[in-house]
């Protein structure tokens, strides 16, 4: 597996969420009436779900920013062949079709506002990485990166620069 290009301090907090991952989709409309998909809704619950069932998780601050980091495993297909399989599962092949990377991230983030983060605008700092496994599941890294910079002052920046 390669290493993420984020840079992740040892203060952090990782858990999983078992299943297959859903990755975050516009409301659709029914009726002139807008709804989340059951499937998006019901993720988002096992996520809130994995996150809160640890009690060394970190408790919601809304002054602070976050950072972080989603790995995304997903099986290969079936219909692949047994060599395209093998080489999916040693990681010299990667998941390069859709859902895009971006919308597994902004469903995590999404799924953990109000628990981690009063808002999603809170994370400065990660990425998403997609990966091939034979058990369909997601790690999740998330850390403090510190108080969010109020101004935009290039001092401020240098000072929360110098600090990582």
């Amino acid at each position: 597996m390669s290493k993420p290009a984020v840079r992740i301090p040892k203060e952090s907090y990782t858990f999983w969420v078992p299943g297959r991952p859903v990755a975050w989709a516009r409301a659709r409309t029914s009726g002139g009436r807008y709804f989340t998909a059951p499937e998006q809704a019901d993720d988002q619950a096992a996520i809130r779900a994995a996150y809160s069932s640890d009690r060394a998780r970190p408790g919601m601050n809304s002054t602070k920013a976050w950072g972080l980091l989603v790995g995304v495993f997903l099986t290969p297909p079936a219909s692949w062949t047994k060599l395209r399989r093998l080489n999916a599962l040693s990681g010299w092949v990667r998941p390069t079709g859709t859902p895009d990377w971006d919308n597994f991230g902004k469903q995590v983030s999404d799924a953990l506002a109000g628990l981690c983060w009063a808002n999603d605008s809170q994370i400065v700092d990660g990425g998403v990485t997609k990966h091939y496994s034979a058990t369909a599941c997601r790690c999740i890294t998330i850390w403090e990166v510190g108080t969010v910079l109020q101004g935009r002052s290039r001092e401020a920046v240098a000072l929360h620069e110098e600090r990582w």
